[in-house]
């Protein structure tokens, strides 16, 4: 505890808190006090390194929450989190907004721009600029751009600036020391994970990697797509890995974690909650409240539209129970294999090689689904293989001769979807996303067809097409 704990009129509340951990419950959460050497040996911490100090709890509000105590009130607790954010600095904000810097890119001009520039965020976005441009220790009329990156850095700590901390740090190419351990904890549980900017490429991690090595990749390959995500991104496998320890089943059928997908499934939650707040200016600790917010997706499914299940279900790249040893015996019975635009899944030797719960089996499927370039349209091919699966699995004389093309099953099954509907196909790219949302956005069972029916009926025209054979010795009347 801290003076500044102490001090004001949260006094009592922290008070009554401390005497009820003596009891050994407080807010239905099983506390157990002892001496601190007794309990770091078997506890998860976390440190931010790049934080000088941690901001101190908000006058009057004392906030503790364990990732195990989720609530369906806990979407209402973002609300006070995002408040929290921008509490003090509404000014700023508003100059943010004044302050137009999104066509600023040539150097000269930019030079000229921070002269008269307020916002520390939006200097440090075009000093971002320069330093991938011209380098760190490019001379301006203040100094280098890192000795005026520092200054601004040292300021955004003293006033709890997030998104300006994390532009800072990223130039500053500061990391997490628990960076290394943290990956290694996520890996060790047969899970991958993968850094990069959502829509931009990614880096995949399979062992575990130096911390050196991994600055590389953050600094080399993210941070030139996204300035601040090079930072968040460390916050983030800092979370999980201790997640994936105390609670596991938050990240259950999560195959990969990527942290750029985990990312925009995290910005959609904050526009459903605040559609002003940027996921870049929230503190730590509501990034992690978040993140468990977003992870515990089935807390939420009756505030969510079936388009935003879909997206946040696509965008943490969740699968459900038993659904790679479905996609074998879909392959199975699937001489040409299973193509998802530029990739292709063989039949063999995957089959012959291969047993349905390999993880190794899993990793090539992931491989195939890493083309959906869109959440959505991701969770649209997940449903659709349980779909080929659940056919397969009743009418087992059926073999697929030709390719099973996924895009295309998908495709058809819009274009069915629309025509009950009385619309017209698609004429042009931005009409064919409007569709395949309208699609997306339609419950799998709803009456008098939802999309389960609708992706059948796609299945059930490739059979028609004389893409299918029968086994007639495995057919029979009963």
């Amino acid at each position: 505890l801290r003076v500044n704990h102490v001090w004001g009129g949260h006094f009592p509340q922290l008070v009554e808190m401390m005497a009820a951990f003596k009891t050994g419950s407080w807010e239905g959460v099983q506390v157990q006090l002892g001496r601190l050497q007794g309990f770091i040996p078997n506890s998860y911490r976390e440190h931010l390194d790049f934080v000088r100090e941690m901001p101190a709890f908000p006058e009057g509000e004392i906030c503790v929450r364990p990732v195990g105590s989720l609530t369906r009130s806990t979407t209402s607790h973002l609300h006070g989190l995002s408040r929290r954010a921008t509490r003090g600095d509404s000014l700023e904000l508003t100059e943010m907004h004044e302050e137009d810097i999104g066509h600023l890119y040539d150097t000269t001009e930019i030079l000229q721009a921070l002269e008269t520039l307020r916002v520390t965020s939006n200097k440090l976005i075009l000093l971002g600029r320069v330093f991938l441009s011209h380098g760190p220790f490019f001379h301006m009329k203040s100094g280098t751009v890192l000795d005026v990156v520092s200054k601004l850095y040292e300021r955004a700590l003293s006033t709890n600036d997030w998104y300006s901390i994390r532009l800072g740090a990223s130039m500053l190419n500061k990391t997490v020391d628990s960076l290394a351990p943290s990956i290694t904890s996520i890996l060790v549980v047969n899970r991958q994970v993968c850094l990069g900017v959502f829509g931009q490429g990614e880096y995949i991690i399979t062992e575990p990697l130096p911390p050196a090595e991994i600055q590389t990749i953050l600094f080399n390959s993210v941070r030139p797509k996204d300035m601040a995500a090079a930072v968040l991104q460390q916050e983030l496998v800092i979370f999980l890995g201790g997640i994936i320890t105390s609670d596991p089943h938050l990240l259950r059928g999560m195959l990969r974690v990527r942290l750029g997908w985990i990312m925009q499934a995290m910005k959609m939650e904050l526009d459903h909650v605040d559609g002003e707040l940027s996921l870049y200016a929230l503190a730590p600790s509501a990034i992690k409240q978040l993140l468990c917010v977003v992870l515990n997706s089935h807390e939420q499914e009756h505030e969510r539209t079936w388009l935003q299940r879909r997206q946040r279900e696509g965008a943490l790249n969740r699968v459900p129970e038993n659904f790679y040893s479905n996609v074998y015996k879909v392959l199975s019975q699937t001489p040409g294999g299973i193509g998802l635009y530029n990739h292709h899944l063989p039949q063999n030797p995957l089959i012959q090689n291969m047993q349905p719960q390999e993880i190794t089996f899993a990793i090539r499927v992931e491989e195939m689904l890493s083309d959906a370039k869109r959440p959505e349209y991701r969770q649209l091919v997940v449903e659709l293989l349980t779909v080929l699966a659940a056919l397969v699995d009743r009418n087992p004389e059926v073999t697929f001769v030709k390719t099973l093309r996924l895009e295309e099953l998908v495709q058809r099954a819009v274009e069915i979807f629309l025509e009950d509907h009385g619309k017209p196909l698609p004429a042009d790219e931005k009409s064919a996303d409007e569709a395949l949302m309208a699609f997306a956005g339609t419950c799998p069972h709803s009456k008098p067809a939802g999309t389960s029916v609708y992706l059948v009926r796609s299945v059930v025209v490739c059979l028609l097409h004389n893409a299918v054979e029968l086994d007639c010795s495995r057919c029979a009347i009963s």
